[in-house]
């Protein structure tokens, strides 16, 4: 009877999972698919968990349905690029080794792996905790670090929002993980979001107004134009900049040109259009712009600098350039990235949400 329940999940999945090797008997089919889902919790959650977890655990359901949306999910993929049918088998030892069908295939992780860590975070399981510390703490401090200067300002807060600590109405934010890819890049998305919504509503970190450029706060480059010796100008130039623009302005433009933030994800932490979001990126482009040719008006460039006035529009140009033409000015734009997220940390070559 159990498994005739579990065979439920299946369903939404049928009219293409029926024609996959070894699904065209549907029941049978249906069974080997809970075994190996089965196995994998056992597998997965015995490092993560007190005790291994099976079918009596009352977090088995959890562990079984959101496997199945991650498998599932790889798994049409895949037979979408193989051209309608492949082995479910293949799927799993391809995303097992942390590549994917789309993006670049990088998914940063076994997506798999860190389902089991994910319901295991929300279930307070001690193991699972450490582990989690273990291999992100780093790595997350370090891509909040480019926001704010000090990570325990942020870091119990965003704990607390990933897996629920404090208890409360509030999901917390791993329940959202489906494993579309690795931990380690939903993470770096997760880190922006945070701090994005905390911006939004006009609250600090740990009781400390989020300004990510202070002083002798650390600034990601901004690439310019190949021209010698202009690598640390250009740097020294943008991060002026950022400082004398509003703070909305230069928390968009971190977001987008440097930590690579889909633009979806920040409307909807910003509780608007994408196309707003558009338009808000070309008027902070457009500050940026002004800001940093007053800087040049008023000589507070290099002099080794032949023309900063010029040097300055071709920054930001090369900004705006970056924005695909099809994203520009579109007031009901639906798209959904402005960059990628693969190559500069949070890596994203696939997206969970």
């Amino acid at each position: 009877m159990a498994d005739q329940r579990d065979h439920k999940m299946f369903e939404a999945d049928k009219t293409w999972l029926c024609k996959q090797p070894g699904m065209n008997t549907w029941p049978k089919g249906c069974r080997g698919l809970v075994m190996t889902l089965s196995q994998w919790i056992a597998d997965y959650s015995e490092p993560l968990c007190e005790e291994s977890v099976t079918r009596s655990d009352a977090n088995y359901g959890k562990y079984l349905s959101r496997l199945w949306m991650c498998w599932s999910h790889h798994w049409n993929q895949g037979r979408q690029r193989s051209g309608g049918t492949i082995d479910g088998a293949s799927v799993a030892s391809r995303i097992q080794s942390g590549r994917g069908y789309t993006g670049g295939g990088r998914l940063g992780g076994d997506p798999l792996r860190d389902v089991v860590l994910a319901v295991a975070m929300v279930a307070k399981e001690d193991l699972a905790a450490k582990q989690f510390l273990k291999e992100y703490a780093g790595y997350c401090r370090s891509v909040g670090s480019r926001i704010s200067t000090n990570a325990d300002d942020w870091w119990d807060e965003f704990i607390d929002c990933l897996a629920g600590y404090s208890g409360g109405d509030r999901k917390p934010d791993l329940d959202s993980f489906s494993g579309r890819c690795g931990l380690k890049n939903w993470l770096g998305r997760a880190v922006n979001r945070f701090v994005l919504r905390h911006r939004h509503a006009g609250r600090s970190l740990g009781g400390r107004s989020v300004n990510p450029l202070e002083e002798d706060a650390p600034i990601a480059t901004v690439s310019g134009p190949e021209e010698p010796a202009v690598g640390r100008e250009a740097t020294l130039l943008i991060q002026k900049a950022l400082t004398q623009v509003p703070p909305e302005d230069r928390l968009l433009i971190l977001a987008v040109f440097i930590d690579k933030t889909k633009k979806k994800d920040i409307a909807a932490q910003l509780g608007v259009h994408p196309g707003q979001v558009t338009r808000r990126i070309q008027r902070a482009l457009d500050r940026l712009r002004d800001v940093l040719v007053g800087i040049a008006c008023d000589g507070e460039g290099s002099p080794g600098l032949v023309d900063l006035r010029d040097f300055g529009r071709r920054l930001v140009d090369e900004l705006e350039a970056s924005i695909p033409d099809n994203e520009r000015g579109a007031s009901n734009d639906n798209t959904d990235a402005v960059g990628t997220h693969e190559t500069t940390a949070p890596e994203l070559g696939e997206t969970d949400q």
